[in-house]
């Protein structure tokens, strides 16, 4: 696997966890 992609795939789960996690707090607001 490319390292390039593996990165850019890490960085987008990353972004994925980030963003969930921000929805559920504005939620619970």
């Amino acid at each position: 696997m490319n390292v390039g992609l593996h990165c850019l795939c890490n960085q987008l789960i990353v972004w994925m966890c980030q963003s969930i996690l921000s929805l559920e707090l504005q939620v619970r607001k």
